[in-house]
C-alpha cells in the first residue's frame, strides 16, 4: 500500500483544530474586555479543540493496529522492546524540551520536589505546567496495553486487538456507571483507540464500501457536534476576562459520541477513497501532517510569549495576534520537525533489534498520532 496521504491531512486537521482552539481562548485578553466578539470566538474555538484531540485518539488506535500486524522481530520480547523503544524517542524527548521551556520561567514551579519531577516527566501524571500532555498520558496507557498484546498474542494479533477492545469498553462502562475507580486506564478517551482499531481492521480486510458516504456523514455530524457544544457552552466570567466554560452536557461522555464516532467515519471514509484513488492529497497537507506533532506540542509555548506584547490591544491587536502566532507554531513546528523529530527517527530504526526481513503488506508510511513516524521511514 502507498503511502497514506489522507492520515496526514487529518493529522494536519487535527492539530490546527488544537492550534486555532488555543489561540482563540485568549481573545478577551487580547481585546481587553468581554465582548460579544470575544465570547464568540471563545465559545467557537473551544468546541472544536475537543474534536481535534479526539480525531488523533481516533488515528492513533487506527496506525498502531496497522504497524503491528507482521512481525519484526524474532521473538516477542524483542517485539515488545521494538515497539516500546520507537515509542518512547517518539514521544519523550520533544516533550522533555518543550516541557522545560514552559517551566523554566516559572518561578512557582517546585523544583526540588524530585518525586513530581519523576512522575511529570515519565508522564505517569498529567503535567500541570504543560497545557496538551494530559493527552500523551492516554497514549502511552494505550500503548502499554498494546505491549502487553505483543507478548501474549504473538500468534493472531488480530484476537488480541478484539480482546483488548472488549476490554476497554468493559472497564470504561464500569468506570462510568462507578463499578471501577476512574483513572486514565478507564478514561472514555479510550474508546476512540478502539474505534480506531476497528476502522484498521476493516482496511486491512480491504473492507472499502461506501467510503464516500462515511466520510460526508462523518463529516456533517462532526459539524453538527461542533454547532451543539458551541450552543451548550456556558462562559465562566473572572472579571473582565473568561476564566473558562462549562457545558449542560457531560463533555466527556459527549466527545465519545459527538467527536470520536464521526472522527472514525472520517477516518474509514477518507482512506478508503485515497486507497481507491478517488482523491488525491496536496503534498502541502501531507508536509503539514508531517509536523504535526511539533506543531502540538509547541503552541502552548508559543501562544505564553504572545500574550504579552499584544495585551489589550483591541480589535487590530487580535487579528495581529492570530497571524504571529499561527505563522510562529508553524515556523517552529517545521523546523522542530526536521531538527529535532527526523534525527529521532533515524536513529530509532537503527537500534540493533535482531529484525525480520519480512515487510508488512499493509506499509502505511506516515505519523498517525503525536508518536507515530512519517514519511518514507515507516515502520
Amino acid at each position: 500500500m502507498a503511502k497514506l496521504g489522507s492520515i496526514q491531512l487529518l493529522r494536519a486537521l487535527a492539530a490546527w483544530a488544537v492550534v486555532l482552539g488555543h489561540i482563540g481562548s485568549q481573545a478577551t485578553t487580547i481585546l481587553g474586555k468581554t465582548d460579544a466578539l470575544g465570547v464568540f470566538l471563545y465559545r467557537a474555538t473551544q468546541s472544536y479543540v475537543h474534536a481535534g484531540v479526539d480525531l488523533f485518539f481516533v488515528i492513533s488506535g487506527f496506525i498502531i493496529f496497522i504497524v503491528t500486524q507482521t512481525p519484526r522481530q524474532t521473538d516477542r520480547f524483542r517485539e515488545c522492546a521494538d515497539f516500546t523503544t520507537k515509542r518512547a524517542l517518539r514521544i519523550f524527548p520533544l516533550f522533555w524540551i518543550t516541557f522545560f521551556v514552559t517551566v523554566l520561567p516559572q518561578e512557582a514551579f517546585h523544583w526540588w520536589d524530585w518525586r513530581t519531577w519523576w512522575r511529570q516527566l515519565t508522564l505517569i501524571e498529567p503535567p500541570i505546567n504543560h497545557g496538551v500532555a494530559w493527552t500523551l498520558v492516554i497514549e502511552l496507557r494505550f500503548y502499554f496495553l498494546v505491549a502487553l498484546l505483543l507478548i501474549l498474542f504473538r500468534r493472531g494479533l488480530s484476537y488480541g486487538y478484539a480482546v483488548l477492545s472488549v476490554t476497554i469498553l468493559a472497564c470504561c462502562g464500569f468506570a462510568f456507571y462507578g463499578g471501577l475507580p476512574s483513572s486514565s486506564f478507564t478514561s472514555l478517551h479510550l474508546i476512540e483507540f478502539v474505534m480506531g482499531v476497528v476502522i484498521a481492521g476493516l482496511v486491512s480486510s480491504k473492507v472499502l464500501c461506501f467510503a464516500k458516504t462515511a466520510f460526508l456523514m462523518g463529516a456533517v455530524w462532526m459539524a453538527m457536534s461542533v454547532a451543539f457544544l458551541f450552543k451548550s457552552a456556558v462562559p465562566d466570567f473572572a472579571g473582565p476576562y473568561l476564566a473558562g466554560a462549562h457545558y449542560a452536557v457531560d463533555i466527556q461522555t459527549f466527545r465519545v459520541f459527538g467527536f470520536g464516532i464521526p472522527s472514525a467515519l472520517m477516518v474509514y471514509g477518507l482512506v478508503g477513497l485515497e486507497l481507491r484513488s478517488a482523491i488525491r492529497i496536496p503534498r502541502v497537507m501531507v508536509a503539514a501532517g508531517d509536523a504535526s506533532y511539533s506543531v502540538y506540542l509547541w503552541n502552548t509555548v508559543i501562544l505564553t510569549v504572545f500574550e504579552i506584547p499584544f495585551g489589550a490591544t483591541g480589535i487590530p491587536g487580535l487579528f495581529g495576534f492570530y497571524a504571529a502566532t499561527i505563522a510562529s507554531v508553524a515556523a517552529v513546528g517545521w523546523v522542530s520537525y526536521r531538527c529535532i523529530e527526523r534525527p529521532l527517527m533515524r536513529i530509532a530504526h537503527r537500534i540493533p533489534w535482531d529484525r525480520l526481513a519480512a515487510k508488512s503488506s499493509l506499509s502505511i508510511c506516515t505519523r498517525a498520532t503525536p508518536d507515530e513516524p512519517a514519511g518514507p521511514r515507516c515502520q
